[in-house]
């Protein structure tokens, strides 16, 4: 991600990608102010509420707030950051209270549990922005949900299902992300105060339970110096996780933006354009931003799993990485979601469309349904496979120019044209009445003689002559049972859960 040096020295993500919300909870300023909560935290759990030099204390702290300017520069002196805020803070404090601020204390007892409180407030920004596309998605889905569309694997035509079922697809997807989200919540929601190398020398377990529980966060039993690095770990990978979702998402948007018959498109405002070049573009800028923004995750969480190696009790390698990467990790997500939201809530739907594609697939989106009912009337499987093959490569032939016929000059591809033109509006066949007639024909595109396909023809012509198997037939290629069999996941999109 392109990024700047901001005037705390730390590099961040461009103003273009960052989310206003993240920069008010990593501002220098905040980041102080949760130091002095953390060391407020610990005089009271060690002296009490009652004991009047913490009263004075906590009074000077508030009365006095952080001053970063002075800050940066004794540390530009000290040349440690956590060091440069205490001193600071001595120098509002009487002797009596400087003994009692910052006692027996290392770095990273204030410096973790200030940073954990950081991440886990950033945390809730994005599971709160997450649920409310998981609304917007659940919505959709409902008003889609009687929209039919051809669904695909590999890229190819499967069969027919709805753009709400596609929809409700999306939405799973979303809510296991959130539950991983949930999940490194839980596993960020660690303090420590046990000392220069976690052994509580010089410390108190009693004393760090405390004040941890003030924090609401839970003792790390087996900390060095540091919490492992394994918790920041986990929370990258639930917000690469969620990045990873949401270019899915993205990735099929541009999919079904393609014209010259869209089936959906990103919202388009009437002053914008969408290429320099051409007019007449559409681009999926959001979508294709959404794909960028998961590749940059991927590589802030490859730093961050890096930082899981720390030498013996504790070096400095991960610091530098993560005032970055993790913040990063939370402007990109951010921009994802919004990203994703803003198409979702606003794209422009073609249900038409989706009715056409369907309908260029010639039946052969029943292919399954339809390989299963020949077998049910004593086509042996194998057979019933080769049948349904056979149609459907002639269901697709119907406007087929000979491959031999390319074009080798500008007047030759200007008849190859003009001819597959005229031909295209030839209505096509349609496996239905290929099977149920038996009109199978020989090609060589097939590997399937001429005396096999013959004696097919004569076979599908013998159950087909009674009317009750072709009226069964026929409702193979109907739709309306599609929405028997997606009911269950119906009644889930309008609970807006589905659980995975």
């Amino acid at each position: 991600m392109s990024k700047r040096e901001n005037e705390d020295g730390v590099v961040n993500t461009i103003s273009r990608y960052r989310d206003p919300r993240i920069e008010e909870i990593f501002s220098p300023q905040q980041r102080l102010s949760r130091f002095d909560q953390v060391e407020i935290a610990a005089v009271l759990a060690e002296f009490g509420k009652d004991d009047e030099r913490v009263k004075r204390l906590i009074e000077a702290l508030k009365n006095s707030p952080p001053n970063e300017e002075r800050r940066k520069e004794i540390e530009r002196v000290t040349d440690h950051d956590l060091m440069a805020y205490v001193m600071q803070r001595w120098e509002i404090l009487s002797p009596e209270l400087q003994a009692i601020f910052h006692k027996a204390k290392t770095s990273f007892d204030i410096q973790d549990p200030a940073d954990q409180l950081a991440l886990i407030t950033a945390l809730d920004v994005v599971i709160d922005d997450l649920r409310s596309l998981m609304e917007i998605t659940r919505n959709q889905g409902l008003k889609y949900w009687y929209s039919p569309l051809l669904l695909r694997t590999h890229g190819q035509g499967a069969h027919v299902g709805t753009f709400g079922k596609r929809l409700s697809s999306y939405f799973a997807d979303l809510e296991f992300a959130q539950n991983y989200l949930l999940y490194a919540r839980k596993m960020i929601s660690f303090g420590k105060m046990s000392g220069l190398v976690g052994d509580y020398q010089n410390a108190s377990y009693q004393i760090e339970y405390q004040a941890l529980k003030m924090l609401e966060l839970k003792p790390y039993y087996g900390a060095s110096q540091i919490l492992p690095r394994s918790m920041h770990a986990i929370l990258a990978s639930s917000l690469t996780v969620l990045c990873g979702v949401l270019a899915k998402i993205a990735e099929d948007f541009q999919l079904m933006a393609r014209n010259p018959r869209p089936l959906i498109q990103e919202p388009f405002k009437s002053g914008q354009t969408g290429s320099s070049a051409s007019p007449a573009k559409k681009n999926s800028i959001k979508s294709e931003n959404t794909e960028g923004m998961f590749r940059l995750a991927l590589g802030d969480l490859v730093a961050l799993l890096q930082n899981l190696i720390t030498k013996e009790e504790r070096d400095i390698a991960q610091s530098s990485v993560e005032r970055v990467a993790l913040i990063d990790l939370f402007h990109i997500s951010l921009n994802a979601l919004k990203n994703v939201s803003y198409v979702m809530e606003n794209m422009a739907v073609y249900p038409v469309h989706m009715l056409d594609e369907i309908l260029e697939m010639c039946g052969t989106e029943a292919a399954e349904a339809a390989k299963e009912f020949l077998v049910e009337n004593g086509i042996p499987r194998e057979t019933a496979y080769a049948i349904v093959k056979q149609a459907s490569h002639n269901a697709f032939n119907f406007a087929k120019i000979d491959c031999l016929d390319i074009p080798t000059s500008p007047q030759e591809a200007e008849l190859f044209y003009r001819d597959y033109a005229q031909k295209l509006h030839e209505k096509p066949d349609n496996i239905r009445d290929i099977i149920a007639q038996g009109r199978l024909f020989y090609l060589p595109t097939v590997n399937v003689g001429r005396e096999a396909i013959k004696d097919w023809n004569t076979l599908l012509r013998g159950i087909f002559a009674d009317q009750n198997v072709y009226a069964k037939w026929e409702k193979v290629f109907d739709i309306e049972h599609i929405f028997a069999s997606q009911e269950v996941l119906l009644e889930k999109m309008r609970e807006g859960a589905i659980k995975v």
